[in-house]
């Protein structure tokens, strides 16, 4: 009976104490984010105006390094291209990202468990591809990047995500989006 009483013993000490450690464990400062940006493209000349809206979807690892602020590595892949319109009149000719990859400075706050608002600052390298009348072409350039958010935590290690952010801003071209992201903690 003694002998049982001590593994009782043991076997609940190990149990508290493997409960306590989880529980003091730090938060993972280390996530992912897959999603989706419906994006809009607008060149202005001085009388005429150039549109589109394709789409890209978005992934971005970052890591957490202060409870309010991250960096990031950002990577959106084409997943929709769209006709220009030239003074909203069709055009023929396609525009798609093909891709955009950066790197942000994520500066955030929690406003409760279950809510935190952001913002984006960075670089960003795309590369968009026009394409009609059996004729493509290409071009690549960098732009300042930055954009405002918000999660919404459905656990302690995933969340949801509303953000808008501008990708590309030169020479009068203007590149941006409305994303939606899914979100989650390693």
């Amino acid at each position: 009976m003694k002998s049982t009483s001590k593994a009782l013993v043991s076997a609940l000490f190990v149990v508290v104490a493997a409960s306590s450690q989880a529980q003091t464990q730090p938060e993972s400062k280390l996530y992912g984010e897959v999603g989706y940006a419906a994006t809009s493209f607008k060149e202005n000349d001085v009388v005429d105006q150039y549109k589109a809206k394709p789409a890209i979807v978005t992934g971005i690892v970052g890591y957490q390094f202060h409870p309010n602020f991250a960096v990031e590595g950002f990577l959106g892949l084409g997943a929709k291209s769209s006709e220009i319109k030239f003074n909203d009149a069709p055009t023929g000719v396609n525009l798609k990202i093909n891709n955009a990859m950066g790197v942000f400075v994520r500066p955030s706050v929690k406003v409760s468990d279950e809510v935190e608002l952001f913002a984006r600052l960075g670089y960003v390298h795309s590369k968009i591809t026009l394409s009609g009348s059996g004729v493509s072409e290409s071009d690549t350039d960098n732009s300042v990047a930055y954009g405002l958010g918000g999660n919404v935590y459905l656990s302690k290690n995933s969340y949801l995500q509303l953000n808008w952010t501008s990708f590309y801003k030169n020479d009068g071209v203007k590149i941006d989006g409305i994303g939606l992201a899914y979100g989650f903690k390693f």
